[in-house]
Parts: structure tokens; C-alpha cells; sequence
């Protein structure tokens, strides 16, 4: 069985939350779409979780609407992605 989508939309994400996500997506590598719309991710908890989606290969949406990071988070955003 592949998990294709994961919603975690409106839950309050805290730093060990960042880091078991993060772990989660080290695993689900065929992840296609990932929903973290206002989960209260910061620039740290971004961070996090960019060590995981940086092996989500497939992933082809990402919702971080409604979220504050920093442009230190958005970088690590953007290198994960690449």
C-alpha cells in the first residue's frame, strides 16, 4: 500500500511534531501531496520538516498557506525542492 496524500491542515505543528513528520517522510518517498495549511509552522519547524520532504521524489503539492516562516525557512524550502 502507497500513501499518496497526507492532510494535517489546522493542527498545531510544534517542533517534535516537525520532527516526527519529517521522520514520517523519509518513509513515504511516493508522497504526491502534503497539506500543512495554518499549522503554525515557523521558520524552525519548516526546517525540520524539509529534511523529510526532500526525499518525497513524486511530491507534486505542498500547501503551506497561512503560515509565518522565515525567508531561512523559505530557503530551506526551496533546496529540499530541488
Amino acid at each position: 500500500m502507497t500513501i499518496e496524500a497526507i492532510q494535517l491542515n489546522q493542527m498545531r505543528i510544534n517542533q517534535e511534531g516537525a520532527k516526527a513528520i519529517s521522520k514520517m517522510l523519509h518513509e513515504f518517498v511516493w508522497l504526491k501531496s502534503l497539506n500543512l495549511q495554518d499549522t503554525g509552522l515557523d521558520g524552525e519547524t519548516l526546517l525540520v520538516i524539509c529534511e523529510g520532504i526532500s526525499d518525497c521524489i513524486n511530491i507534486e503539492h505542498l500547501d503551506l498557506k497561512q503560515n509565518i516562516f522565515s525567508s531561512e525557512g523559505l530557503k530551506g524550502l526551496i533546496h529540499a525542492l530541488e
